[in-house]
């Protein structure tokens, strides 16, 4: 059994396949995209000018584009013409509406993942980057972590050397967060069913890399998620109550053991209360439909908030957040026909991971960044392509180089 699934596509690479890779690879393993800049704009963003390039000229080529694609972009693209008008209305700097649109235009990457995913073997490439940047991601952090709380890293040195990046988070001395480790719950979802006992330890170990982050955020949503999951595809429902009893607990120790261990929380906490009554003293009647417009912040916040839910609230109301809601929906629909056509095991762990990100934005803003934004619209396409296309597995789930061979 191997790791990598996708072997028959690695002989015939086109330098599109080649850039689609690399650009998949710094998606989940680049963070919030800030680690490394070319003068005023990330290489992620690069990356992203390029794509959308490639996207215009499949566009003109082709001359095809999906209807649900289609329907998509225009939905966004109006909604968010709309929070332009209201900010212009409002007397917002244009300069502001357009720095806080400029994470948001990363939605439009969807039209060049819906040209480069295509068939079930795309789907499974993905599968494969998926994995093996979530477990890159685990191993350098584990070895980090032993060398951070051995001494054999000197902590000051490190600290200054990745805390400008605003990407890192420290706990203490001991431990600390990378935006980018969101991949490592993900990465989880793609690992965790799989029957070889070599899957099962991958997943091990990205839980346990997962939980030395000591980030009671990741655990709680995973938490949630899993819950979700039993309930859904738990068979034994004596079983499914025992977790959903055991679960909250553990989230809950985890939750004392963060404070006790890295010290209160309760600032960082209060801090988003707050954002809710300040939120909530700038409603009006028409923002509570369409908002205040992009680049319209709080008090305490200038732009961006922790919550994103609150924030898609703040800047276009209850229309914003339907947006949002219809994008789940869909993905929902989706998944679920995706294992009408016996594509379960494919399916399931985007289906997983796009759970997993919006409970986890309910204290972070991960959905409003590329970051977490990208995993959603990557998880709408492959499932799109699951939804229409049968693979029938056979004897290993999640590991496909077998059928893909004889294909």
């Amino acid at each position: 059994m191997a790791l990598i699934s996708s072997k028959i596509r690695l002989n015939t690479l086109h330098w599109s396949d080649i850039f689609f890779m690399i650009l998949l690879l710094e998606l989940f393993m680049g963070g919030g995209g800030r680690l490394l800049d070319i003068g005023t704009l990330s290489v992620r963003m690069y990356f992203f000018m390029a794509a959308t390039g490639l996207s215009l000229l499949y566009l003109i080529i082709r001359q095809h584009i999906s209807l649900d694609i289609l329907v998509l972009l225009a939905v966004f693209t109006l909604l968010h013409g709309m929070a332009f008008v209201v900010a212009y209305a409002n007397n917002v700097p244009m300069e502001r509406v357009l720095l806080d649109f400029k994470p948001l235009s990363f939605f439009y990457i969807i039209l060049f993942f819906s040209y480069k995913i295509r068939r079930i073997e795309d789907v499974l490439w993905v599968v494969d980057l998926i994995r093996i940047a979530a477990l890159l991601l685990a191993v350098i952090y584990l070895i980090v972590f032993v060398l951070l709380n051995l001494r054999l890293i000197n902590f000051a040195l490190f600290w200054h050397a990745t805390y400008a990046s605003e990407e890192f988070f420290f706990r203490g001395q001991m431990a600390f967060l990378y935006k980018g480790f969101v991949y490592l719950v993900i990465g989880f979802f793609f690992l965790f069913r799989g029957k070889h006992w070599q899957y099962k330890a991958f997943a091990v170990l990205l839980a346990l890399a997962t939980f030395l982050t000591f980030t009671r955020g990741f655990i709680v949503a995973w938490g949630v998620t899993y819950i979700i999951y039993l309930a859904l595809f738990g068979k034994n429902k004596i079983l499914i109550l025992i977790f959903s009893l055991i679960i909250p607990i553990l989230v809950l120790l985890a939750w004392q053991y963060t404070d006790s261990l890295l010290g209160d929380k309760m600032y960082s906490d209060g801090v988003r209360f707050l954002q809710v009554y300040q939120v909530l003293d700038m409603i009006t009647p028409y923002s509570v439909i369409l908002g205040h417009g992009l680049g319209v912040g709080i008090g305490i916040r200038d732009l961006h908030m922790e919550v994103a839910y609150l924030e898609i609230f703040h800047k276009q109301g209850i229309i914003g957040l339907a947006f949002w809601g219809g994008i789940f929906l869909v993905i929902t629909w989706k998944f679920a026909q995706a294992v009408q056509k016996g594509n379960l095991e494919l399916a399931l762990p985007f289906f997983l991971a796009v759970v997993f990100m919006y409970v986890e934005s309910v204290t972070n803003p991960f959905l409003l960044s590329p970051l977490g934004m990208g995993l959603v619209l990557l998880a709408w396409v492959c499932l799109s392509v699951l939804s229409l296309k049968t693979f029938q597995e056979t004897l290993y789930p999640l590991d496909h180089s077998r059928e893909l061979s004889q294909a």
